[in-house]
Order: C-alpha cells, then sequence, then structure tokens
C-alpha cells in the first residue's frame, strides 16, 4: 500500500504515517511532497540521485520496485544502484534545485 502525503500536512500526521511504515508487518510506503522526500533521500545518504518530478510520480502511484521504497529509508550499495531503472532519454529532465 502506498500512502501520499501532501505539504499542508500537519506534521503529526505525518509522523503517525511514518511510524506505521516502519512496523515489518505492514506493507506501506509514506510518499511526502517532492521536495520533503528529495530530503529525506539526500538524508538517507542517496545524495547521488537527482529527485526527478517523474520518479516523484511514479512512487506516489506505487511501484513493486521495493528498491524505489527504500530510496528515503537508507543508504544504496553500488550494486543496489546498479538494479534502480534508467530514466526515459525524454519526458524525465530534472529540475535544478531539487
Amino acid at each position: 500500500m502506498h500512502k501520499r502525503i501532501d505539504n499542508n500536512s500537519e506534521e503529526e500526521v505525518v509522523r503517525f504515517w511514518n511510524e506505521l511504515d516502519e512496523e515489518v508487518e505492514f506493507a506501506l510506503d509514506v510518499v511526502d511532497d517532492l521536495h520533503a522526500e528529495a530530503k529525506e533521500i539526500r538524508a538517507a545518504g542517496n545524495h547521488w540521485l537527482t529527485y526527478a518530478p517523474c520518479l516523484h510520480m511514479v512512487r506516489e502511484g506505487g511501484t513493486r520496485l521495493k528498491l524505489l521504497d527504500l530510496l528515503d529509508e537508507r543508504r544504496f550499495t553500488p550494486a543496489e544502484v546498479r538494479r534502480l531503472p534508467r530514466p526515459p532519454a525524454v519526458g524525465c529532465i530534472p529540475r535544478t534545485g531539487v
């Protein structure tokens, strides 16, 4: 299950969903707004990734690729980085400053 949280959500609501996400038995990925997710991914050690809007939309819609769920949870190994899908040549141009 995926839960999208918009940037107007109160901190308590975000905390509730993130704590629920941490429970191993519950398959849930909480996706915040674009900028908050980019900050979380960077803080997790994946600062090499440009978190583009198209990647955010994929994560918002839900995916079976567990690696995308883990982007904001921990630093990826080199092998995991190689397993990530490559963005299409068009339609996924990263915005600067994100």
